[in-house]
């Protein structure tokens, strides 16, 4: 990444951190609001959905971003019941996320 393009990427993510704590709050999305994806999120569950479960930093290799704007992505469809995170069978350490029933939905 330029230097140049970092500043960009870095307000980028605090945008995107700022916006999952408010969803996480309850102030972005009300009791009885529908709730809606960004276009990011829409192409992060779908990809999600295609993968099966799938450790967080495949899905950021694949969703082309880091690795804290895939685990504040799932922050927000675990907030809505989207996706779960569990133990990765294969390594203690691990956590691989999966699209619920609502995230396949």
């Amino acid at each position: 990444m330029s230097a140049d393009a970092r500043p960009a990427a870095e307000l980028a993510d605090a945008v995107e951190h700022l916006l999952t704590a408010l969803v996480q709050s309850g102030r972005v999305l009300g009791d009885n609001e529908p709730s809606t994806l960004s276009t990011f999120q829409g192409v992060a569950l779908t990809v999600l959905v295609d993968s099966g479960p799938v450790r967080l930093g495949a899905l950021a290799d694949a969703l082309a971003t880091t690795d804290a704007t895939a685990s504040r992505t799932v922050d927000v469809f675990t907030t809505l019941g989207l996706a779960e995170r569990r133990p990765d069978p294969t390594d203690r350490r691990g956590v691989v996320v999966t699209a619920t029933a609502a995230g396949h939905t």
